[in-house]
């Protein structure tokens, strides 16, 4: 039998945001002919489990769902990930005490149905655009605000659980993340932005050759970013990676502008997999340029809550290097 796919297999439910009776109708209604009964079970059961409170330390480890749902270990992994895809359960590790944390976030309500084309592509593909409208037509509410939280995020992404290869959806997303990323920002809104966010400045020593870290992007070669961002001088494994993720980029900035996005997201080794995981989406976007591909990452970064202070923090350090040239 599979072992359950977590890293750790004690867990805790976190619900920061009160999750009403309209809601579960939303989840039943609107996302249940897509996910299926054993995706919407396992919600409605990890809701149960915190219906009196915000936060619960599970007196059972997960794998035990198996016997309590009467599921096998592949579809209650697949359950999971299904909820993690389309942003009901964000699922983060607590390294420091060897725990998997499951935080509850509300479904969309008609609002945000009719406001999300990915998701509601895919109720239209299996109950058709008739039955969609139907649905739509019985709920009018507002959008949800999702909360968010401090701990290494490693939820399963929408586009790699629900048809990330099909061509019109890699198209759609493109367009949109590109599109947020040509946004221009007036002289006002960026002194708004500096005064909010608190940048660390590196002092010109040691690796560090440029203390504007848009500056090292465009002008450092991979190793030198590397060793700058991290602070070390590199081993031969960390060379042979960096010789790897260069094999998977026709332009070095597109590598160098990953390390700094995988090392401002992740706290953890696990930064580099994320390097990874944002090299191989740029191939499968067949993205090769580097503006063209500083662009979709923009976009990426502000329409993803937990990568929000980086996308800040890239915007603001590039418009300090453009005003300087000007």
């Amino acid at each position: 039998m599979e072992k359950i796919n977590l890293d750790y297999d004690n867990f805790e439910i976190s619900k920061g945001i009160i999750i009403s009776n309209e809601d579960r109708e939303n989840l039943r209604l609107f996302y249940g002919p897509f996910l299926g009964a054993e995706a919407i079970y396992l919600y409605e059961y990890l809701l149960d489990l915190v219906k009196d409170t915000n936060w619960r330390k599970v007196e059972f480890p997960f794998s035990h769902l198996t016997l309590f749902l009467n599921a096998s270990i592949d579809s209650l992994n697949l359950a999971r990930k299904k909820l993690e895809a389309v942003g009901l359960i964000n699922l983060y590790n607590d390294n420091s005490k060897a725990i998997s944390i499951f935080d509850l976030q509300k479904p969309l309500d008609y609002n945000g149905i009719i406001n999300n084309e990915y998701i509601s592509k895919l109720i239209k593909e299996k109950i058709g655009l008739s039955n969609l409208n139907y649905l739509l037509s019985t709920k009018k509410h507002k959008m949800n605000i999702i909360d968010d939280s401090n701990y290494e995020d490693i939820t399963t992404n929408f586009f790699d659980m629900f048809n990330s290869n099909e061509s019109d959806t890699k198209n759609n997303i493109k367009q949109h993340y590109t599109n947020v990323g040509k946004k221009e920002y007036t002289t006002n809104e960026l002194k708004v932005m500096t005064k909010n966010k608190h940048i660390k400045i590196p002092l010109q020593a040691g690796s560090v050759i440029y203390t504007n870290t848009y500056e090292a992007i465009i002008n450092l070669k991979p190793e030198e970013f590397y060793s700058q961002i991290n602070k070390i001088s590199l081993s031969m494994v960390d060379n042979d990676l960096i010789a790897f993720w260069n094999n998977k980029v026709v332009d070095y900035k597109i590598l160098n502008l990953a390390m700094f996005i995988g090392r401002k997201a992740r706290k953890t080794d696990t930064w580099t997999k994320y390097v990874g995981t944002l090299i191989k989406e740029l191939e499968t976007q067949n993205i090769n340029d580097y503006y063209e591909a500083e662009e979709y990452l923009i976009g990426k970064m502000f329409n993803n809550s937990k990568l929000r202070h980086i996308y800040d923090e890239f915007i603001i350090l590039k418009n300090n290097i453009q005003g300087r040239n000007e």
